[in-house]
């Protein structure tokens, strides 16, 4: 049975999706969230976001730091408008069912104090997606990475506010 979803905005709806994938290099998946937001692309309206840990998993090549220090990284990638998620909690995503565009729209890493951090600043990604505030779009690459660094460094200090 399909969820409700979990952060619904002006601008789109946003479902949190199970990790139960058994592939090892998944394991580091903190969080994802397939979003509908319809408007900022003429094509397609859905993408997967995802945070990841960037710590050594055993039998997993090492993650490749781009950002010396990095904890984590966020991923933002469209799905195909063709397809048709099937009526399961996760949609399919655990089969690996999802068929991604490419591109990566964004792939940024960053630092910050642990887990529940990088959990946080990925829901206020996507909650900046749903209320309009931020485009997934990979034309706005440049914008994600200072709002991902922003955060991060706020997260990181104890600056950010609650929303």
């Amino acid at each position: 049975m399909r969820p409700d979803p979990v952060i619904v905005g002006t601008a789109g709806q946003a479902w949190a999706i199970p990790n139960r994938s058994p592939v090892p290099d998944h394991a580091a998946c903190l969080c994802t969230y397939l979003l509908r937001a319809p408007g900022f692309h003429p094509f397609w309206d859905r993408w997967a976001l995802s945070c990841v840990h960037l710590r050594p998993i055993e039998g997993v090549r090492p993650a490749v730091l781009n950002l010396p220090g990095a904890s984590h990284e966020l991923l933002i990638v469209a799905i195909d408008p063709a397809w048709n998620p099937p009526d399961e909690d996760d949609f399919g995503f655990s089969r690996g069912g999802v068929p991604f565009l490419s591109p990566i729209d964004v792939a940024q890493q960053f630092r910050v104090n642990g887990d529940r951090q990088a959990q946080e600043l990925a829901r206020l990604c996507v909650l900046a997606i749903c209320r309009g505030h931020m485009s997934p779009d990979q034309d706005y690459r440049a914008a994600w990475k200072d709002t991902i660094e922003a955060t991060a460094d706020h997260l990181r200090r104890g600056l950010h506010l609650p929303s």
